[in-house]
């Protein structure tokens, strides 16, 4: 069995980059590693699980911080093909810096986002599970950052007349080369492990550092794979109003349009004559009138306690706006964007959230919360709820 010393010396800069890659002081990053750390030392992790156990608690914990800071989320922008590999006549060591000193600029969810992707390869739904956000947004924050980089190298190959141009290759080696030039040195790597030992109540051991502690872990190359699984994750978060409409369902649809009309019309000039000459039946009573309109009113309060017993009806159909929003306490907020997670079956655990949704008569948990997003792909329209939900209950605190 390993040694805690020599858990955390094979792994602190795996550690220590990704929170860099969140947080910007210092102070909040090596506090992020003790947290990190603190959990896994105590938690015995096992050998084959440890890398990937570090990086999403880094994810978890380092994104719970910034998650209460107002941002506006990015519009979809769409990625051209072309910029995926670099062009030969590039001058791709210029590239790479200009993006190196560009990355440090970003915002740091966005920052986050694009370490987590391509130099953890992590998918969208992964990241969009470790950070709490949903994957639209996640999907939003790495394309709005392929077009701040491509602005960036664009007005510096305009000012100093360089060979620099975006792609896909230029941002895999940049994020290596950033990884690289930002490791911890030894000395501080071992003074966090005496505040992390001392924490844990344990004797601080001298740390023998193995593979740059870790920081060459799960980096990727640029290759095929990576163009398929790009080409793959924005195909399937491509909002559905991008796509185009072929000219036979228009036509399909301007005619049954056309034949709705028809039959109004119809119905309207038939209607009223049937109403006012149609002769009364001997058999029919006042009172069988009068039940029939009260059954009637009984249905719509049927349906209407059905509608009830959501927070938001249509949440699920409907794109939200603040305006819709309006008015609703921060409970029901709470309540409404988690419902939108309830309908697919979500199993919430035992909390507030499982007992609130059992006693809902539409409710059934069907799915555990850790599988939910490897069994369930949510629809654009619930991803950029959840999100704009979120973001208001975020301003209310």
């Amino acid at each position: 069995m390993e040694t805690q010393s020599s858990i955390y010396a094979k792994t602190y800069n795996f550690v220590y980059l990704r929170a860099k890659s969140i947080l910007e002081k210092e102070d909040d990053i090596q506090q992020l590693m003790k947290e990190v750390y603190v959990q896994a030392l105590e938690q015995e992790i096992k050998e084959e699980k440890l890398y990937s156990w570090l990086g999403r608690q880094v994810y978890i914990l380092g994104c719970g911080k910034f998650r209460k800071k107002k941002a506006r989320e990015a519009d979809y922008i769409e990625l051209d093909k072309q910029q995926y590999a670099a062009s030969k006549t590039v001058d791709m060591e210029q590239t790479i810096e200009v993006i190196c000193e560009t990355l440090d600029e970003l915002p740091d969810m966005y920052r986050a986002t694009l370490y987590a992707f391509y130099y953890d390869h992590m998918k969208v739904k992964e990241i969009a599970a470790a950070t709490g956000y949903s994957a639209g947004v996640i999907i939003n924050r790495i394309n709005y950052t392929h077009k701040y980089l491509e602005k960036a190298l664009e007005l510096y190959a305009e000012e100093q007349k360089a060979k620099v141009q975006f792609s896909v290759e230029a941002v895999v080696l940049a994020l290596t080369n950033w990884t690289e030039n930002h490791c911890l040195s030894q000395q501080v790597a071992q003074n966090i492990y005496g505040s992390i030992c001392r924490e844990l109540g344990v004797q601080t051991e001298v740390i023998e550092t193995e593979d740059k502690g870790g920081c060459e872990h799960r980096v990727r190359e640029y290759d095929g794979d990576i163009v398929t699984e790009l080409s793959e994750e924005f195909a399937a978060y491509q909002p559905k109003n991008k796509k185009e409409i072929e000219p036979r369902f228009l036509a399909i649809g301007a005619v049954a349009v056309l034949a709705v009309l028809i039959l109004v019309a119809v119905f309207a000039l038939v209607k009223p004559g049937d109403k006012k000459n149609k002769p009364k039946n001997p058999n029919t009573t006042e009172q069988q009138d009068t039940s029939d309109e009260i059954l009637i009113e009984n249905e719509t309060e049927e349906e209407t306690a059905k509608d009830d017993s959501y927070v938001l009806p249509n949440s699920d159909k409907v794109l939200l706006t603040r305006a819709d929003l309006q008015g609703l306490t921060k409970e029901q907020l709470y309540y409404a964007r988690n419902e939108i997670f309830a309908r697919h079956g979500m199993i919430f655990g035992p909390d507030d959230l499982e007992a609130y949704f059992e006693s809902k008569s539409w409710y059934k948990g069907t799915i555990p919360y850790d599988d939910f997003y490897n069994q369930v792909e949510m629809s654009l329209t619930e991803e950029a709820n959840v999100a704009l939900i979120l973001e208001v209950e975020e301003e209310m605190q």
